[in-house]
């Protein structure tokens, strides 16, 4: 039948956000043309009103030329499952389209977990996808949103391979920083796993050990090798420098003592003037 369009009121679960303002005016200009050949998709609501279902860009496009009317088949009242069934109905026709971008996708699956208590393979059944396409997508919603926006836009690769590699980067700045780079450079996937790779590695060899002194380490780091025990021994007798148990005793009480203790890695102790002290000790038993 024939409905007015401004008796038409949006799906209010309507998972797609974006709609691309060219994609709208090429439609406009096809209805405008050849009219509108799919007809729309609403529900019958109170008043004299309809919630649309399916087909909100020839709707949109429909408004766009000033069309007063636009054909519908219309669904009875939807009560009590009113919500769920929107939602699903949209996402069906979304998905069945390629109409939702990635993330888009991944906050309705969200949402049907979160609202609606659906399991992923509930998910998988009414939607009539993989249990593996749903936790995929929704591993996208563990990444920072500048991130997601990145990967929405098409800037960053969809590719489960990629967001798997960027998720496995634990610092936020790092994560965030490659992923801003990654996009300005639209790195391809088999480039951000093999950046991703080096970071890891990169913090990895930063990271001490419980039983290691922040002192005592980045001052051997900075002095590019292990310290000579026997020659510090020997000065040690001598009194030439303190006993290397004792300075190492000294030090980890001083490490311990600093706010920074439990975060200590290469960046944050590089400025600290004890490690300095002890590595101008280090240097100077290896005369």
């Amino acid at each position: 039948m024939k409905i007015r369009i401004d008796r038409i009121l949006p799906n209010p679960e309507q998972p797609r956000t974006v709609f691309d303002q060219a994609e709208l005016d090429r439609l406009a200009d096809s209805i405008r043309e050849h009219g509108l050949i799919h007809p729309i998709i609403v529900e019958e609501a109170e008043n004299g009103y309809y919630i649309l279902h399916d087909g909100e860009r020839r709707w949109r496009a429909a408004k766009q030329i000033g069309m007063k009317e636009i054909v519908a088949h219309v669904t009875p009242p939807l009560n009590g499952s009113g919500k769920t069934d929107r939602l699903i109905r949209a996402m069906v026709a979304n998905i069945l389209r390629s109409d939702l971008n990635i993330v888009e996708e991944a906050r309705a699956y969200q949402r049907m977990l979160d609202d609606f208590g659906y399991s992923v393979s509930k998910i998988s059944r009414v939607i009539g996808i993989s249990e593996q396409r749903v936790k995929n997508r929704l591993k996208i919603l563990m990444l920072d949103e500048s991130i997601q926006g990145h990967i929405a836009s098409g800037n960053l690769p969809k590719d489960d391979r990629a967001i798997d590699a960027l998720l496995s980067v634990e610092d936020r700045d790092l994560r965030v920083g490659l992923a801003e780079r990654a996009a300005e450079r639209r790195m391809s996937v088999k480039g951000i796993i093999e950046a991703c790779k080096r970071i890891n590695q990169h913090l990895a060899e930063q990271k001490l050990s419980k039983s290691e002194v922040p002192a005592v380490w980045q001052a051997v780091r900075k002095n590019g090798k292990a310290v000579n025990k026997t020659n510090w021994d020997a000065l040690a007798q001598v009194g030439k420098v303190p006993p290397w148990v004792l300075l190492e005793s000294a030090a980890r009480e001083t490490c311990r003592a600093c706010s920074w203790y439990e975060m200590a890695n290469e960046t944050i102790c590089k400025d600290c003037p004890l490690p300095q002290a002890i590595a101008a000790m280090i240097r100077k038993v290896e005369r």
